[in-house]
């Protein structure tokens, strides 16, 4: 609830992100991608995610959740279309898509 608010809000976030110190800046990106890293690395052992190394992929996963934060300078009227081609991109970069058998 704290961080969908935190999201639909930038001014908030940006509050509460000028209020950590760099090592806690550090420690949280570092929970959110080692969060993400088990899903994928199975990914990848399954075929699905792409190679590469994962903490890098569940950085670029992250960057749809912070997206939100640009939706001022994108502009309202835009912001939801943006966004929906952004995560299409974002996931058919990341995916392998199956081969039917």
């Amino acid at each position: 609830m704290l961080y969908r608010r935190l999201v639909d809000y930038p001014q908030k976030f940006d509050v509460v992100m000028r209020a950590l110190s760099p090592e806690q800046k550090s420690q949280r990106i570092a929970f959110s991608i080692e969060s993400l890293r088990p899903y994928i690395v199975e990914g990848q052992r399954q075929g699905h995610i792409v190679e590469g190394r994962p903490e890098v992929i569940a950085a670029v996963t992250r960057t749809v959740t912070l997206f939100r934060l640009l939706r001022d300078a994108i502009g309202q009227g835009y912001f939801h279309d943006v966004l929906e081609m952004f995560i299409k991109l974002v996931a058919d970069g990341l995916t392998i898509e199956s081969q039917p058998k």
